[in-house]
């Protein structure tokens, strides 16, 4: 049964021509975006845990699929992919234990959340655990590595302390999990533990959830530790039914070392044992004792080690993406694609729920009016991912299999990993989509207020924090958008209201992130009860959807892509790196380099001015103009990708290595003279000439983008 049908009410629209594309229509649509839809549809999706591949996932891919070709979508269609699954063992749960120095255990941790909420208890909820960490069982020493950056590691080898054969113990929330383990496993490391610190730790039992949205001492950051997006057996390919997959031994993306999350509950049980030199203050948390670095613990424990238990196992399944699409009057052949991932660690109120939800009110009501005779301009794809949780699994084999399509065809991919975990409006985007976004923003109302808009509560909120920089941020990975924009060049935008950090400021993301805890209560206890935010929500990214798709002249603004490259291009040009480019005798190529993106430049604010000033152009002239607007970013595409990184290929947008969840500009050429730092005096040849080749390689691009949007 389609748990929709009830929701077919007939809506007040006013009957609308195939060619209507006016600022009352767009209205007129976001004005019908239903919180009590949106409601409905939540409660169903959180109803049971649904991660990737499980039965409940099964379900809720027939839902979707069912929903939206009742809507009235023009196609809806599955694209199957091979997955490798990796899941906890729930006869044998991962576990911490303390030996003693007999070797007995004097204590363990606990593998699951406490039960709270008879609501919250479900028998297919999966154990905390760390996927794709290895099955393993080592003791050793702990050593606190602070977040685990590169930033800790270095200052950790300036006090002298060695990771060679030590478990490393980190918190969580400063850079992606498997970026933690990569740089333990690098440094000799035979094991890492995580944990999510508390916002505050001496609180009582009603400041916890369930009575707050504060983070119960129990609650456990499940997460992936993968090193790369996608399949790992079939790393730059699509893995469509039949395709070739590598063995798992060939896999260049799993870790090596065993990896497990526990509670902050359980990291105070280590902390208060921990011995050796004082931890620095910047790395003080608050827990009620002394932070030491290790390794091992104190005079009292000194002999007791720390035994790491993972039995985690592989398994093969297939799942799907769920495709609609809403086919365009004027240009069919150009796409503005709009999805969410499904898949959850558990309920997933939040995370990423909130975002389903909105998507499938978007769909709902597109569907209804292109029932009434109504069509965009362009198509419209509108796509409900899987296994995003594991490695941005259905987004890259998306991608991937239909990258010669994206590459051509795609003008932007809207994104709703979530939607809802606070007030603050956070929006992501690339350089030339930031007119749209600000103008989606002016549109739509701040929630609780009478006539203040979203931008303009954005706004104020800057200006309290003190922060003067962009409103927009630019394109992180760890989102689907990633292999969108970092692999085929396509431009993104991905919006979530967020914590408000002049009450919060020391909220990572949100407390029960990945935890039990993200449940429906505590999302209509304490972020959303009327779902306001979350209708704002889908209306802000509905906005940007269909101005893209209405309009005559793609609105892209390539001024703003010029100003990202110049700041970023003068950050870059500090003295370290003029002292390093000049050991490495590519100043003449840095040179060259600018020159060309001085070119560019010019090009580029010649070519806005013509856009500006084309008005009712014969349609083989717009349609011109348009594929050069669409097609620009692709040219900051490097086929054979980022050095050393084949599957992130933007030149310009993309994570750094320190930090897959990060965003960098000129990402290959940071990297490499950040490198320079690390490398020996033996191998710094070679290091140059990788960094020349690089800047040739960008000198190179910015000119061929210069020709391409050359006036003809």
């Amino acid at each position: 049964m389609n748990h929709f049908v009830g929701f077919l009410i007939c809506l007040p629209f006013s009957q609308c021509s195939p060619q209507c594309k006016s600022t009352k229509d767009l209205e007129e649509i976001l004005s019908h975006l239903n919180a009590n839809r949106i409601e409905k549809m939540h409660q169903i999706l959180t109803k049971r845990p649904h991660v990737a591949g499980s039965k409940q996932d099964r379900k809720l891919d027939e839902l979707i699929y069912k929903s939206w070709k009742m809507f009235g979508l023009d196609e809806v269609s599955r694209s199957t992919y091979d997955f490798l699954f990796s899941l906890p063992n729930i006869k044998q749960p991962n576990k911490v234990h303390v030996l003693d120095d007999k070797g007995n255990q004097v204590w363990s941790s606990k593998h699951k959340e406490d039960s709270l909420l008879p609501s919250d208890e479900d028998p297919n909820f999966l154990h905390g655990y760390h996927a794709f960490s290895p099955k393993g069982d080592v003791q050793g020493e702990l050593v606190f590595v602070h977040r685990g950056t590169e930033d800790d590691h270095r200052q950790l080898k300036q006090l002298g302390i060695s990771l060679e054969g030590k478990i490393c113990f980190a918190r969580s929330g400063g850079i992606y999990r498997g970026d933690i383990v990569r740089l333990c496993e690098n440094a000799g490391a035979i094991g890492v533990i995580t944990f999510q610190a508390p916002i505050k730790y001496n609180i009582s039992v009603d400041e916890m959830y369930p009575n707050s949205f504060r983070l119960h001492p129990s609650g456990i950051e499940r997460g992936s530790v993968i090193r790369e997006f996608g399949d790992p057996l079939s790393p730059d390919w699509p893995s469509i039914p039949n395709a070739y997959r590598l063995n798992v031994k060939e896999s260049k993306a799993l870790p090596k070392i065993p990896s497990q999350p526990i509670g902050y509950g359980d990291a105070l049980e280590l902390i208060s044992r921990m011995g050796g030199l004082s931890a620095p203050p910047e790395w003080a948390t608050d827990f009620p004792v002394e932070f030491k670095i290790g390794p091992g613990f104190s005079e009292n424990d000194q002999a007791w080690k720390v035994q790491l238990v993972v039995n985690n196992y592989l398994e093969d399944k297939n799942s799907n993406n769920i495709v609609g699409i809403i086919r365009g009057h004027e240009e069919p052949d150009r796409y503005i694609a709009y999805g969410n991932h499904r898949d959850a660690w558990g309920y997933g109120a939040i995370d990423p729920s909130s975002g389903t939800a909105a998507l499938m009110e978007v769909a709902f009501v597109l569907g209804y009016m292109r029932k009434k005779g109504w069509r965009p301009r362009r198509s419209i794809v509108l796509i409900s991912f899987t296994t995003e949780e594991f490695y941005l699994g259905g987004s890259t084999e998306f991608v991937y299999e239909n990258i010669h399509l994206i590459k051509n065809r795609f003008l932007a991919y809207v994104n709703n990993d979530l939607c809802t975990f606070g007030s603050i409006v956070s929006p992501m985007a690339s350089s030339q989509l930031k007119d749209v976004v600000n103008e989606a923003l002016k549109s739509v109302l701040q929630p609780g207020t009478e006539n203040q808009t979203t931008l303009e509560h954005l706004m104020e909120y800057k200006s309290t924090l003190g922060q003067k920089g962009e409103l927009i941020a630019p394109p992180a990975s760890g989102y689907d958008h990633a292999p969108f924009i970092f692999y085929a060049g396509v431009p993104i935008f991905n919006v979530e209201f967020a914590t408000d950090r002049t009450k919060y400021p020391e909220v990572d993301l949100y407390p029960a992130y990945h935890t039990g805890f993200d449940t429906l209560h505590l999302f209509k206890k304490f972020y959303d009860p009327d779902y306001k935010y979350t209708r704002a929500c889908a209306q802000i990214s509905a906005h940007v959807v269909l101005n893209l798709a209405l309009s005559d002249i793609i609105p892209y603004n390539l001024d703003h892509l010029v100003k990202m490259i110049r700041a970023s291009l003068q950050m870059i040009e500090n003295e370290d790196s003029i002292k390093k480019l000049t050991e490495a005798d590519a100043m003449e190529l840095f040179s060259q380099l600018k020159t060309q993106i001085d070119l560019f430049s010019l090009e580029a604010e010649s070519f806005m001015q013509l856009v500006r000033n084309t008005k009712n152009s014969d349609p083989i002239r717009q349609r011109g103009l348009n594929d050069k607007l669409m097609l620009v970013e692709r040219i900051f595409i490097i086929e054979k990708g980022l050095p050393g990184r084949p599957t992130i290929r933007h030149s310009i947008s993309s994570p750094p290595t320190s930090n897959a969840y990060g965003s960098s500009q000129f990402p290959g050429l940071v990297d490499l003279l950040q490198s320079l730092d690390e490398v020996e005096v033996k191998d710094k040849v070679q290091q140059h000439d990788l960094l020349k080749r690089h800047i040739s390689d960008l000198m190179i691009i910015f000119k061929q983008a210069t020709s391409f949007i050359k006036q003809e």
